[in-house]
């Protein structure tokens, strides 16, 4: 009942109902415990700044180097590592011509040296150990090794990068 809210109007009432001078209404406490799970998933994602890099004007003799070429950016909620990975040969547009995979060089910024991809689909870590977090941004430099003779074309290379973690 409404009027049940308040202990003094219900007290009255029952007083002019009948005789209950007795009877006292007195308010009471009571509590609850209830348990709560929380079930949490692990979240990453990666986003590139780009899908498409081109190396114009390599003269062959020279290495060619491109700063920023890729900017990658992870949002992981453990702890992370970066690889890439060369899925198909560096083939020119019909496939008749592959280059060598040792003239594509690639590194994270952060790091010292340039790697070069052992074979195809072989992973290479670019980096390691890194901690979790939102938007972390990771800068990827390219190179092209000059020096090294091949069939004067225009070549094609997917790079697959891959973030695990740990």
């Amino acid at each position: 009942m409404e009027e049940s809210l308040l202990k003094d109007q219900l007290q009255t009432r029952l007083n002019t109902i009948a005789n209950f001078n007795n009877l006292i209404l007195e308010k009471k406490t009571a509590t609850g415990n209830v348990d709560v799970y929380i079930k949490t998933e692990n979240m990453l994602s990666l986003s590139l700044n780009t899908n498409s890099i081109s190396f114009d004007d390599f003269n062959v003799v020279d290495d060619f180097e491109k700063t920023n070429a890729v900017e990658l950016t992870v949002s992981s909620s453990l702890p992370y590592e970066v690889n890439a990975y060369l899925p198909h040969e560096i083939q020119n547009s019909d496939k008749s011509a592959i280059l060598d995979k040792n003239i594509f060089k690639i590194k994270a910024s952060s790091e010292p040296t340039y790697n070069v991809f052992d074979s195809i689909n072989s992973k290479l870590q670019l980096l390691d150990a890194l901690p979790a977090g939102n938007d972390i941004s990771h800068t990827i430099y390219m190179m092209l090794k000059g020096g090294l003779a091949h069939k004067k074309d225009v070549y094609k290379a997917t790079i697959k990068f891959e973030i695990n973690q740990k």
